[in-house]
């Protein structure tokens, strides 16, 4: 997990196998909730600073619209903010079908379920859809 959790087409192996032919697996679930849990510093480096949702781009702290402003289209296709989007959509896909282990498993160690981190990311006008809609 540590050596391939960079990279966002490995998340999103991770969520293809969290279902199997529209069903949860739950086990699965689980699993890579638990593995995601033990190398959270490796999956998302982020911070609540002053109201702004804030990520770790390059061992620098930006907001998510400095991050990536909706006004550059290359941000879209960025390594880091196709991380960021993929890491979202995981995190949704391990709470599916009211998984409430995971939900709270990830809750707890991300503190994802912040409403206002999840008001904040919803409320950034200037970021790409990209990352708006993972949220």
């Amino acid at each position: 997990m540590a050596k391939a959790s960079k990279d966002p087409q490995y998340l999103q192996l991770l969520r293809k196998i969290c279902k199997y032919k529209d069903m949860n697996v739950i086990r699965n679930q689980i699993y890579i909730g638990q593995e995601l849990v033990n190398h959270k510093e490796m999956v998302l480096k982020r911070r609540f600073v002053d109201g702004k949702y804030q990520l770790s781009v390059k061992d620098e702290w930006l907001s998510i619209s400095e991050a990536a402003p909706k006004s550059d289209p290359r941000m879209a296709t960025h390594p880091e903010m196709l991380f960021f989007k993929e890491v979202l959509m995981l995190f949704g896909a391990l709470c599916e079908g009211r998984n409430y282990f995971c939900i709270k498993m990830i809750t707890d160690a991300f503190d994802v379920a912040d409403e206002d981190i999840i008001i904040s990311v919803v409320k950034e006008d200037q970021l790409p859809s990209i990352l708006r809609q993972g949220t």
